[in-house]
């Protein structure tokens, strides 16, 4: 039987690990480059049903869970309804679409807005903000303001060295 630190444990390293499989996922969309987000999006979303669907039934098998009632299923039917697709199907679709636009890189960056926007909304909702999720809002916002001035640094850096290894006789043609 786990202790309710290690059982807190346990879901910490669940949720690391799914934000890692999230950044993967992400960063994986650029190895498609010729695939529209739409493709991506079905083909990703058709193998991971499979894969939960295996996990359920075999958890199932194994005692680890138990099959709802017809009524349990009737009841959270709306909601089941919106995480299959709102959540689940448009929320990765258009995700996909931003990144295919926004490049994998900076899209995993919005990623870090997810706790910033739980905490904004739990205090909408009354829930008072620690000093630990304070610190982790400035660090966060502080993170990402860091990396935009950075890229924006070396950008200007690199595109007008390039500039400037261009012989006299170059030219310069647009598109």
């Amino acid at each position: 039987m786990l202790t309710q630190a290690s059982e807190h444990l346990f879901a910490d390293l669940l949720i690391l690990l799914g934000a890692l499989c999230w950044v993967i996922y992400t960063l994986g969309g650029n190895q498609f480059t010729g695939w529209s987000p739409l493709r991506y999006t079905t083909l990703t979303t058709c193998f991971g049903s499979m894969v939960n669907i295996t996990i359920v039934v075999m958890a199932t098998a194994f005692g680890e869970l138990t099959v709802p009632s017809e009524n349990t299923i009737r009841i959270v039917g709306p909601e089941l309804l919106y995480m299959i697709l709102i959540a689940g199907v448009l929320a990765v679709f258009t995700w996909n679409v931003g990144n295919k636009s926004l490049k994998p890189a900076n899209g995993v960056l919005f990623m870090n807005i997810v706790p910033v926007t739980t905490v904004t909304i739990s205090t909408m909702q009354g829930v008072e903000i620690g000093r630990a999720q304070l610190v982790g809002i400035i660090i966060i916002i502080g993170a990402l303001v860091m990396n935009n001035l950075l890229q924006r640094w070396t950008s200007k850096i690199i595109i007008p060295s390039s500039i400037s290894t261009m012989g006299k006789d170059d030219k310069v043609t647009g598109s």
